[in-house]
């Protein structure tokens, strides 16, 4: 086919012409048209040469995977123009931190590749992986605001024996393992990172069957009003997979989370709490809300539609948000906040104190209650700080994970508005709850 071009081209064009066309359908060839940068078949060429040098020194080569986080949510939330700078954007960041010689190369729709010779040992490698990482601590200028945006890295180093696809899919294994870890991590393949892949991927495939079952159910856990009774339950998600029995809410949620199933599973979450809940008494409803849900579409609806069907009033329904959400400071989910607020629904946010906590987040968005973090409970001056401040502000105070008498009592005694921890009740099914609430009455 290319032949047959050449000879067409040849009688159209003159000596000098014909080479000019022909370098520049070989670049289109061999690079992403839009970052200008090696695409896939250009690194694999490339790594093919770095890996036949090694038979001539004793140097290795690294490769490595940068995966964008959440770049869907990106896309979701700015729009594909705005990924689609942030891609353009980052050959030049990356460039930046690497030496000359080092190879940027756009290998996947949210994964750069970086091939790397003359790499001492894992360690050095992993240096370099660092530096990737620290690139990314800067905004990046999308859609007229400035965003922050997280990567992770997959390593991969090869001595003499490997072939060039194996390299860059061990990378890219080890990328979803650091993905694994939580965002901005990077991490070195080894041999079981691919099973380890391998089971990931299979949970991702079980559980996208097991939204439609009864294996998702809900434990209900107990929030206590101080100076009261219980106020309020948080609706938790968990999973007994017909093989492998419960499994983490760490590991399928994450798992949620990367494959957009938070979605659905969140809009199921929320019907079934709301339905469950608006049978027992006045008691009000935490569930919680991911960034994704949020930055989706048709949020609101479906808070809407699902307190109509349920009858659960909406000064009942507390959602807990995560304070990365607020990073997000586009117009959409200001609005999306908003609305949600002027329904009549608590927003509350999660885990505070441990993410980007900010002032002046806590200003512009409709918050009425923090929940401070476990692992702050213990320290008293913290928690004084927080609960001070947020009575400047108006806020409510919820500590989580109180597991002894001495903590509430010092809870209590610093001026907490509710708390929740295994002390005051683990979370539990409906049934046994029910029973629980029974017996207080």
């Amino acid at each position: 086919m290319r032949g047959d071009l050449e000879e067409r081209l040849r009688e159209l064009l003159d000596e000098q012409q014909l080479h000019a066309v022909i370098a520049l359908l070989e670049r289109e060839r061999l690079h992403d048209p839009l970052t200008g940068l090696p695409n896939r078949v250009l690194l694999l060429d490339r790594t093919a040469t770095a890996l036949a040098r090694l038979r001539r020194g004793s140097w290795r080569v690294a490769l490595m995977h940068v995966g964008i986080d959440r770049l869907n949510v990106l896309n979701e939330t700015l729009g594909l123009s705005a990924g689609d700078e942030l891609l353009r954007a980052l050959g030049p960041r990356l460039h930046s931190v690497l030496r000359p010689g080092d190879t940027v190369a756009r290998s996947t729709g949210d994964g750069f590749a970086i091939l790397c010779e003359g790499i001492a040992d894992e360690a050095h490698a992993v240096r370099i992986a660092e530096r990737i990482l620290d690139a990314f601590g800067e905004p990046f200028e999308l859609a007229g605001g400035r965003h922050y945006v997280s990567a992770s890295v997959g390593i991969a180093v090869a001595a003499c024996g490997h072939e060039p696809d194996v390299l860059i899919a061990n990378a890219e294994t080890a990328m979803w393992r650091a993905r694994e870890r939580g965002r901005g991590h990077q991490e070195l393949h080894d041999a079981g990172q691919r099973d380890r892949v391998a089971a990931r991927l299979r949970l991702e495939r079980d559980l996208r069957e097991a939204v439609q079952t009864d294996e998702l159910w809900i434990a209900y856990q107990p929030i206590q009003a101080v100076g009261g009774g219980v106020a309020a339950v948080e609706a938790l998600a968990r999973w007994t997979h017909p093989v492998q029995g419960n499994v983490p809410p760490s590991d399928f949620i994450a798992i949620a989370e990367d494959s957009g199933l938070i979605v659905a599973l969140g809009e199921r979450i929320l019907r079934e709490a709301c339905e469950q809940v608006s049978d027992w008494g006045d008691l009000s409803l935490s569930v919680n809300v991911s960034a994704r849900q949020v930055t989706a579409p048709g949020l609101v609806a479906t808070v809407v539609r699902t307190l109509a069907d349920t009858g659960l009033s909406p000064d009942r329904l507390w959602l807990e948000l995560t304070e990365n959400l607020l990073l997000d400071d586009s117009a959409a989910v200001h609005a999306t906040l908003h609305e949600l607020a002027g329904l009549g629904v608590h927003l509350v946010l999660d885990d505070f104190g441990t993410g980007y906590s900010s002032l002046a987040y806590l200003r512009r968005f409709p918050l009425e209650m923090l929940k401070i973090d476990r692992s702050f409970i213990d320290d008293e001056p913290i928690v004084a700080a927080i609960v001070g401040m947020a009575r400047a502000l108006g806020l409510r105070t919820v500590p989580e994970g109180v597991e002894t008498s001495e903590q509430l009592d010092r809870l209590i005694a610093l001026g907490c508005d509710y708390v929740q921890g295994y002390h005051l009740g683990r979370p539990m099914a409906a049934r046994e709850l029910e029973a629980q609430l029974a017996s207080l009455r």
